[in-house]
């Protein structure tokens, strides 16, 4: 219902390699992992698959028509796109007065959620429309497309990263501020 009044539903594609619900979904943008590395500046250094960003095919749905261009099997494929979710480079958040850390698609993919709040909000003060349903902008608007780092290296017990969309990562991880404006 939500996809269908112009969300975009975000879910993590689960921590143990293998295709998880409700990612499989095709009206659920569907966020794996990546292992980042990056320097004390900021700067990256080195991205890769995680060896355990949930991927693989839907056993029910079929292929939405936006992942025609990307995938070749009969159903739905996941991820849609990826973030770093790696236990041994996790993200920090400050919670309860104090500093944790935390890993996994779990925390990744609320963090997504959260850069589309931010995306949405910088829209609105430019007069631009919200995302809406975001999956068949990310597969087949090329300037959306483009705002995505590929990652090429890295696998899963099943399947491999490599150039353009593949099942650990997607279509990459996204450079949320150009995102923001190349959405149409």
């Amino acid at each position: 219902m939500g996809a269908a009044i112009g969300m975009t539903l975000v879910s993590a594609s689960g921590d143990s390699g293998m295709p998880d619900t409700p990612c499989s979904s095709p009206y659920v943008t569907c966020v794996g992992g990546t292992h980042l590395v990056a320097s004390t500046e900021g700067v990256i250094e080195k991205e890769w698959a995680w060896v355990m960003s949930g991927s693989g095919l839907a056993k029910t749905f079929a292929r939405p028509y936006w992942q025609d261009g990307d995938v070749t099997a009969d159903r739905r494929a996941m991820a849609d796109l990826a973030l770093n979710s790696s236990t041994e480079q996790p993200m920090w958040m400050r919670r309860w007065s104090k500093w944790e850390y935390f890993g996994g698609t779990s925390f990744a993919a609320p963090a997504f959620a959260g850069m589309l709040a931010v995306v949405n909000g910088y829209r609105r003060s430019l007069g631009l429309p919200r995302v809406g349903f975001l999956n068949p902008i990310l597969y087949g608007h090329k300037p959306t497309r483009s705002t995505f780092r590929d990652i090429e290296y890295g696998q899963t017990e099943h399947y491999h990263a490599g150039p353009g969309w593949d099942y650990p990562t997607g279509l990459g991880a996204p450079d949320i501020a150009m995102l923001a404006l190349a959405l149409p």
